[in-house]
């Protein structure tokens, strides 16, 4: 009140509160309330009080924060426990930080160790500036540059973990935000597969959800940058059309087509098209959405275990007849595939005769 007297001046027209009043705080209001240490007490005093929603979502988010405090405290103690014994036995060293304070300090202190002087078999580096390139040169000297999947994968080729903890691992990466982990065939597989189906629904697994989320964040917040992060997607696009082709080897056409429901949902790639190319996002999504298609008309092996019949049946019905009913242009294209396909195949066979 004193500061108020001396800063503000009351309205000539002041209204007056009315008990038991319905108030609407915007987010200022709501801070200095809150700041004076009004705000706790109005409920008390009989107000019915509204806040705007950004607020009350960052309030829940504070406090989601604080349920997860104590666990987070509890990770950078074992890790400090961690390091300090390394340090002790010298089994971990330092690299001192730049002294000088300036707007790239942070950058530099998070990368000066690339240009250290003491004989190193790699750098480990999760930075995607740095890991975009296979070796750091200087000089004569080449060291590789690896990531932390690079050392799981170092791991179980020496046999300090297994196959199904290194999946482990991987998917704890990825519901803790790690970006672009790529998804493996096998990996891939291996999940849906194991994923139970109850009701003529595949029940979504924990790993499952969390490939799922990883490529839905990286579409939503649009990191994709230049052609060398295509890999990525092409490698995951790769993963799912191998996996139908494996899900219908070993399980029967029923199971097959409810555990494709899963991989269809990922498959459609034209949502990737605004990310990979930027002014011909058209284009873009009918021919790449058109090759993936195309690459699936083919039943995986002669020897399916629903038969080669099933399979085309099921694509035909799922995806082709849906396809040429609403995308045409992109129905068009998978036949233009398919009649390049088997010239090219009658021109070998000509070859082959000759």
């Amino acid at each position: 009140m004193s500061y108020l007297k001396l800063n503000e001046r009351r309205w000539p027209d002041e209204p007056r509160i009315p008990d038991s009043a319905t108030l609407y705080l915007d987010d200022l209001s709501t801070t200095y309330l809150r700041t004076a240490g009004v705000l706790g007490k109005l409920k008390a005093a009989g107000f019915t009080v509204y806040v705007t929603k950004s607020l009350d979502d960052q309030d829940n988010q504070l406090l989601a924060y604080e349920s997860v405090a104590d666990e987070q405290l509890a990770t950078i103690e074992s890790i400090r426990a961690v390091l300090a014994a390394g340090l002790s036995e010298g089994r971990v060293e330092t690299i001192a930080s730049p002294d000088a304070e300036s707007d790239d300090t942070q950058l530099r202190t998070q990368l000066n160790f690339l240009v250290t002087d003491k004989p190193l078999d790699a750098f480990v580096v999760d930075d995607r500036f740095v890991n975009r390139y296979l070796h750091m040169t200087r000089g004569e000297i080449q060291t590789p540059i690896c990531t932390s999947l690079d050392v799981i994968e170092h791991l179980v080729c020496a046999g300090n973990i297994n196959v199904e903890e290194a999946r482990e691992y991987r998917t704890t990466l990825r519901r803790s935000g790690y970006t672009f982990v790529p998804v493996l065939e096998d990996e891939l597989t291996h999940y849906l597969l194991q994923a139970p189906i109850e009701d003529g629904r595949l029940v979504e697994t924990a790993e499952l959800r969390a490939i799922r989320e990883a490529a839905q964040r990286l579409r939503l917040e649009r990191v994709l940058q230049g052609q060398h992060e295509l890999v990525w997607l092409n490698r995951f696009t790769l993963a799912l059309v191998h996996a139908v082709r494996k899900v219908w080897e070993v399980e029967g056409s029923i199971e097959a087509a409810i555990r494709c429901e899963w991989l269809l949902g990922q498959l459609d790639i034209r949502a990737w098209a605004p990310d990979v190319a930027p002014g011909a996002a058209t284009r873009f999504s009918v021919m790449a959405y058109a090759g993936l298609l195309n690459a699936l008309c083919y039943a995986p092996k002669a020897g399916l275990k629903g038969g080669n019949e099933s399979y085309h049946r099921w694509f035909d019905n799922r995806v082709l007849s849906e396809i040429k009913e609403t995308e045409p242009e992109i129905f068009d294209q998978i036949v233009a595939l398919a009649v390049q396909l088997f010239r090219e195949e009658g021109s070998q066979s000509q070859k082959v005769d000759q």
